[in-house]
């Protein structure tokens, strides 16, 4: 199982966008996703440093793959 940070967009009328962890199967497709958004946490500043350096390169990586709340995921392969 690996995840990432991505940025999914909510809202149907008026949409906001949040970043939420992902996690995907051993073929690469989405399984799961965080139901609320993911604040940066750290148990130094350096490592809250990171973890939002970490958001911040999969957000841009993934910019052009925004998901949607309501995606379905599939079951573990």
């Amino acid at each position: 199982m690996s995840w990432n940070y991505r940025i999914m967009e909510d809202g149907k009328d008026n949409k906001w966008y949040s970043i939420r962890e992902v996690f995907y199967n051993g073929k690469g497709q989405e399984r799961a996703f965080t139901e609320i958004p993911i604040a940066p946490i750290g148990e130094t500043p350096e490592e809250l440093i990171d973890v939002l350096k970490m958001m911040l390169d999969n957000a841009e990586k993934t910019k052009s793959q925004i998901l949607k709340s309501d995606i379905k995921c599939i079951g573990w392969e």
